[in-house]
């Protein structure tokens, strides 16, 4: 039970996080972008990147807390583990490709 509610707790970090970041504050939160040059940012299109960032960690973070629950209801809790990782590591190379396709300078 306790793994249960430490990974919901992890899950739902994924949706504050998407959530807490925003233009205001994404040049010293977001690796990569903090080390820009002011020119650097300046070209970058945030807005459109934030866009795509909040909607990838909220879908992870309610993708997660499912999988989570239901792997828990169903499944042991080695399965439930195996589930939640399995959640976040396979979309993890869309996320990288599109951020490097979409959003170079």
């Amino acid at each position: 039970m306790i793994v249960l509610i430490v990974l919901l707790i992890t899950s739902l970090s994924y949706i504050g996080m998407a959530l807490l970041v925003n233009e205001k504050n994404a040049e010293y939160l977001l690796a990569g972008y903090n080390t820009m040059s002011k020119e650097e940012k300046d070209k970058f299109d945030i807005k459109s990147y934030l866009i795509f960032f909040k909607k990838y960690w909220i879908n992870i973070g309610v993708t997660s807390s499912l999988v989570t629950c239901f792997s828990f209801l169903l499944f042991s809790e080695i399965i439930m583990i195996i589930a939640h990782v399995m959640v976040l590591i396979i979309p993890l190379p869309y996320f990288i490709y599109k951020s490097n396709k979409d959003f170079k300078l």
